[in-house]
Order: C-alpha cells, then structure tokens, then sequence
C-alpha cells in the first residue's frame, strides 16, 4: 500500500531522455530566434543603405533576386534600368548599386 503519492521508480534512461529532449527544444527556439535576428537585421541595413536609391521596395531576405538574374538574365537588368540611371538590388544578401548609361 502507498501512503502519500505512488510513483513508479523512474529510470536513469528516462530522466536522460528528456532532459536531451528539453535542451534541443531550447537549442532549436535559440536558433529560429537568432535567424529571425538575422534577417530582420539584413532588412533593415538594406533600408538604411537605399536611403535615396531607387530600387525594389522589398527583396527575399539572405538570397535577393539571384534567381530572376539566374532564369532571365535580360529581363533581370532590363527591369533594373527601369528604376532610373543609379539604383540598387540586392544579389545574395549583398548590396550592389547599378549604374546605367
């Protein structure tokens, strides 16, 4: 008979189990947290270098617009001369200026 709480023994392998469960749970929250960090620190420097630029309002964050330049490289830099003779775009997460004759 229990007097008080009954609980089952509980094993070494079990306590191990999900102490390893809880910190990939933290590990992962740490991850996603400094990611969105990242890119929203990528964001806002764009922002701050475009200043008086013309250029897209919004790019895809850490990879840019390498793929429109990739599939329709044309098409790519004609849209860019649109924006006017100095502009900006970002390829790859880096900033680049486009100066057009």
């Amino acid at each position: 008979m229990c007097v008080g709480t009954c609980e089952a023994p509980v094993s070494e392998l079990q306590t191990v189990r999900v102490q390893v469960t809880m910190a990939l749970g933290v590990l992962l929250v740490v991850i996603i947290t400094l990611i969105i960090c990242y890119i929203t620190y990528e964001h806002v420097s764009h922002r701050q270098k475009r200043a008086w630029l013309n250029g897209p309002s919004w790019v895809v964050p850490i990879i840019g617009s390498i793929t429109d330049m990739v599939r329709r490289p044309h098409k790519y830099y004609t849209e860019q001369q649109k924006f006017g003779d100095i502009s900006w775009n970002s390829v790859m997460g880096r900033f680049v200026v486009f100066c057009a004759t």
